[in-house]
């Protein structure tokens, strides 16, 4: 799968299919029954496309797994029993037709006189990597958990893994001002880490090029927790928790750049981004490259990431320049500019 990575996208998703309505029980008996619909607005702006995010809006050739849990009053965020699940790791998917979202093979109205709390994860291919490394994706009450996930070794098959924030006690899809549904908000946040390459040439220097650019030693698997946390008192407020990623013991080297890239005085992107798991960062985690300035031979650099940047955190891309000589620093080092997707900017001095 072409990977795509998701700026901040807002498309409207509608779930059109039916469910077991013989008593009732999904309909909303006050007025027409209304089929559940979703807005999925990706949170993170992002200025310019980026090899492995998706598209801006939301692009129509992905689909993300929903669940929905069905209960009487505010959750309470103790519990979440499978039997009141309606929606249970549904594909969602784009419908031409409808210029809309829809499941993959029923249709859910909204229950009579309840509410419904939800959460879903991006892209559906998620649930199939994971199995096939043992793991599973499931929510309850604390949010969403992957466990066996494991990062591609092929930058071409890395994807942007999301999860969404907890839409909770929703009793139906809100009008808009045309008089149909915009749906339930989901904010999605990215699960992973982004790293991009760059190199240019120093100050005073003419010419330079580098290859065999690796990232070397870093975890590749791990298992997520969104680790939402409710408020006991109000039962309508809750917060994100602390999302974090319990890091397996495998480890993976990625290749940036096999081939030799010239340089010049404007940062020139070397190799496609890559999304790794995020993570702290050991001392076997290095950048290695080799370089060449004007005639000279080729010469082999070697760096400990840890030395210029301790972790990759989730829904932060790192930039990595590569500084071809004019400073006389021998030290690749990093210094971060957290900002939306968040980039963390940072220079690779070379010799």
């Amino acid at each position: 799968m072409k990977k795509h990575l998701l700026f901040a996208a807002l498309a409207s998703a509608a779930l059109v299919s039916c469910v077991n309505d013989e008593d009732g029980q999904f309909l909303n008996e006050e007025k027409a029954p209304q089929p559940i619909t979703f807005n999925t607005p990706i949170t993170g702006m992002n200025t310019r496309t980026v090899y492995g995010e998706m598209e801006s809006p939301y692009s129509k050739e992905e689909t993300f797994n929903e669940w929905g849990l069905v209960h009487t009053g505010n959750y309470a965020g103790t519990g979440w029993s499978t039997s009141d699940v309606i929606i249970n790791d549904v594909t969602v998917k784009y419908n031409a037709g409808l210029n809309g979202w829809e499941t993959d093979g029923h249709t859910y109205f909204w229950p009579a006189g309840k509410m419904m709390t939800f959460c879903a994860y991006s892209p559906t291919q998620a649930k199939t990597d994971v199995a096939s490394n043992s793991g599973t994706i499931t929510c309850n009450n604390t949010g969403i958990t992957i466990t066996n996930f494991k990062v591609s070794d092929d930058t071409d098959k890395q994807y942007d893994l999301m999860y969404s924030e907890v839409a909770r006690n929703k009793n139906s899809s809100p009008s808009s001002s045309t008089g149909g549904y915009n749906g339930v908000d989901l904010n999605f946040h990215h699960a992973l880490s982004s790293v991009t390459f760059y190199v240019k040439l120093g100050s005073g220097v003419s010419s330079g090029s580098v290859k065999d650019v690796k990232i070397n030693n870093v975890k590749n698997s791990g298992t997520f927790k969104q680790g939402v946390i409710w408020d006991s008192e109000t039962l309508l407020e809750h917060t994100q928790g602390k999302p974090k990623w319990e890091q397996g013991s495998s480890t993976q080297s990625y290749v940036v750049l096999g081939a030799e890239q010239a340089a010049s005085s404007d940062p020139v992107q070397i190799g496609d981004d890559m999304i790794l798991l995020p993570q702290s960062l050991s001392d076997e985690a290095t950048i290695t490259l080799s370089y060449k300035l004007g005639s000279n031979p080729w010469t082999e650099h070697t760096i400990e990431i840890n030395d210029l940047t301790a972790e990759w955190l989730m829904a932060k891309r790192y930039n990595y320049t590569i500084i071809l000589g004019g400073s006389g620093v021998t030290q690749i080092y990093f210094a971060p500019n957290v900002i939306a997707w968040s980039n963390a900017d940072s220079d690779v001095n070379v010799p």
